[in-house]
């Protein structure tokens, strides 16, 4: 199988079970933007006051340059993890 079908395949796989929610551009020098509802984190489910929010948590990690676009629903336990 060359490289041309397995990007095939794994496009088709990403079309066929997920579904695209939200959609942010992430540009260099862009404002802080954060997303998703504190409380609760979307990871371990846990909540306040066991749970603490004080971390920056980016959506995406910063490896791939996302700076700005931060989450709300992640722990600093599992933000640290």
């Amino acid at each position: 199988m060359d490289h041309v079908d397995i990007e095939s395949r794994r496009l088709r796989f990403y079309q066929e079970n997920y579904e695209i929610i939200a959609q942010y551009q992430i540009l260099p020098g862009q404002r802080r933007k954060t997303i998703g509802q504190q409380g609760g984190c979307r990871y371990c489910s846990g909540n306040r006051p066991r749970c603490t929010f004080k971390s920056r948590a980016h959506t995406l990690p910063e490896l791939i340059g996302n700076h700005s676009l931060l989450s709300r629903d992640e722990c600093d336990s599992c933000n640290r993890y």
